[in-house]
């Protein structure tokens, strides 16, 4: 069957218009229903843009949500996004087209194209990387910088597990050698070579690299949680290959139909880029069966404030694509789409209904509420409301799982008095304060022994002036509150800062009494959150893993007036208006 595939694609797969932008497009009554779910989806949090198609028609292809925050500027069909390990299947087409060219065997060894290789490393071949069963671990060493020889010193200093060839573990250093492949075979740059001969005969309009970015600037979508652009994190060779690739739902499509329709890659290449190997993996996609024997193609991607999910039914010729500004939704609202298309049961959680309310209803919700030193901030956003909150049990409540990534080292594991917790909070906003009078005393005055000691000075002198040319003067700031974070074992101090072009947030976190962070892209809120009405009392969360994880109520009115969080685990916390400081 695999072998057939391109011929069944070139049948069924139509490429769509190319060299072009695209508008909004909702057809039909299923691209209605499609756009009903996804409307949905956004007013509990879901940012970004969604592409579905049938038998070669599109049924939908809109953005949802703020592309820039920041600017408050729409996802659009053309905004660029990351799509991160998405990004391997290009990898690999470059490394199978290579193949049909005669330039190289996916059989080789990859000591006969990459430099350094020990005698230990030498029975992986390139196919190996490109199904990931070399052997190397997932969790082995990075190679950042932009040298090819200094990255693959790092990642051949890892011990493999195994025999290359005899068991999957996912493993992003393969595809950076293979892109270090690309280059030394082609002798040109990685990124060039793929847009001359993937990109630009596909009919790509605006696809490009993180690394060369010769994109507009204006399209590029801002992370909600990080606010930083599509182009600001990772470069060199450690994101090279595996991940990287900035592009639109309207070009990642006009790349899928093309892809699939056998236009880049002959029969045989097109087949083995489609063949799983191990653990349903191919050569940068995973392929397999659902359970009612629909054989899908499919990959996701993650980097830092982004998403991509993309899936190909085979049988039914169905295209979902899915890219996020803003992590927690991807595969879920994808697999929420191949529901609806497919007619079959959801395998995620769908949102809840919700009702309509008044204007003045939604707003008796909104304003700042305290309890216990916990505290909720709610305003309006679109047909629903956002919730930010700050305090050790909010974030227990709102967060999907829980706050924190894990204990850096030395975290104290005491929790802070009240009267510690109140000495962050005074120090973090002293620490504002003096940098608003050009100097960085209690910044650099007991940091973590980790830490730089240049690092103050470069927050004065560089990255605090950048944050002002780039929002304005800073006007007056404030706490938003302390709270300790079991998780991370961290103290963190959010300080709002009222500039001329907008209010920001900074956050400053301690371990003990050690300055551990100064973020001055923080998000708005430790924890952030959409909740809608489900009558004119009671709001519902939604996390795309809880279909209710948590329920927020109005109670009473006027001076009395107080908002009850219900929690995953069943219990209460009463908050009331928050007095003004």
């Amino acid at each position: 069957m695999l072998a057939a595939w391109p011929l069944a694609f070139s049948l069924g797969l139509l490429p769509a218009a190319r060299g072009q932008d695209h508008d909004t497009v909702v057809a039909g009554e299923l691209g209605r229903e499609l756009d009903a779910y996804l409307a949905t989806c956004a007013v509990f949090g879901f940012s970004g843009c969604a592409l579905v198609q049938q038998d070669g028609q599109l049924l939908l292809r809109k953005g949802y949500g703020l592309a820039r925050p920041d600017l408050g500027t729409p996802n659009t069909p053309e905004t660029l996004y990351d799509i991160a390990s998405a990004s391997k299947q290009v990898t690999a087409a470059a490394i199978l087209l290579l193949e049909a060219r005669g330039e190289l065997s996916t059989d080789d060894s990859i000591a006969e194209h990459l430099p350094g290789v020990p005698r230990s490393h030498r029975e992986v071949t390139l196919y190996h990387l490109l199904t990931h069963t070399s052997g190397f671990p997932r969790g082995g060493p990075s190679g950042g910088g932009p040298d090819l020889e200094a990255a693959l010193s790092t990642y051949f200093g890892a011990d493999r597990r195994g025999r290359a060839g005899e068991r999957f573990e996912y493993y992003n250093g393969g595809y950076a050698m293979l892109a270090g492949v690309v280059e030394r075979v082609t002798g040109e740059r990685f990124e060039d070579w793929v847009r001359e001969n993937l990109f630009e005969p596909a009919g790509l309009a605006h696809t490009d690299f993180i690394e060369t970015a010769r994109v507009d600037g204006a399209r590029l979508a801002g992370a909600h949680d990080s606010r930083r652009l599509t182009t600001d994190y990772i470069k060199g060779w450690g994101y090279k290959g595996m991940g990287g690739v900035l592009t639109s739902v309207s070009d990642l499509a006009v790349w899928c139909n093309a892809l699939f329709a056998g236009e880049i890659l002959p029969p045989e290449a097109l087949a083995k880029l489609l063949t799983p190997f191990r653990e349903k993996y191919a050569c940068g996609w995973y392929v397999f069966e659902t359970e009612r024997k629909r054989t899908v193609v499919q990959h996701g991607g993650t980097a830092p404030g982004f998403q991509s999910y993309i899936r190909y039914f085979i049988d039914d010729d169905v295209l979902i694509l899915v890219l996020t500004n803003r992590e927690g939704s991807h595969w879920q609202v994808a697999w929420g789409l191949s529901s609806i298309v497919l007619d079959e049961d959801p395998k995620a959680a769908l949102p809840p209904e919700i009702a309509s309310v008044s204007a003045s209803d939604l707003d008796a919700f909104c304003g700042s509420w305290e309890a216990d030193g916990e505290r909720l901030f709610v305003s309006r956003s679109g047909t629903g409301l956002r919730v930010g909150g700050m305090g050790t049990r909010v974030l227990a409540a709102l967060s999907p799982s829980g706050p924190g990534s894990g204990r850096p080292r030395n975290a104290s594991s005491s929790r802070p008095k009240a009267r510690e917790l109140a000495a962050a909070e005074e120090r973090a906003v002293a620490i504002v304060a003096e940098l608003r009078e050009g100097r960085c005393d209690l910044l650099g005055a007991d940091m973590l022994a980790h830490i730089p000691k240049s690092w103050p000075d470069r927050i004065l002198h560089q990255l605090w002036p950048e944050h002002v040319e780039r929002w304005g003067e800073v006007r007056d700031h404030r706490s938003l509150g302390a709270f300790f974070d079991p998780a991370s074992g961290r103290t963190r101090v959010w300080i709002r800062l009222d500039q001329a072009r907008g209010e920001r947030s900074v956050e400053i976190a301690f371990v003990g009494s050690k300055l551990n962070i100064f973020d001055l892209k923080a998000r708005d809120f430790p924890v952030e959150v959409g909740v809608a009405p489900i009558d004119d009392r009671r709001l519902v969360g939604f996390d795309f893993q809880n279909e209710a994880p948590y329920e927020l109520a109005l109670r009473g009115k006027g001076k009395s007036r107080a908002l009850e969080l219900r929690t995953r685990g069943g219990s209460k916390l009463k908050f009331r208006p928050e007095k003004r400081r």
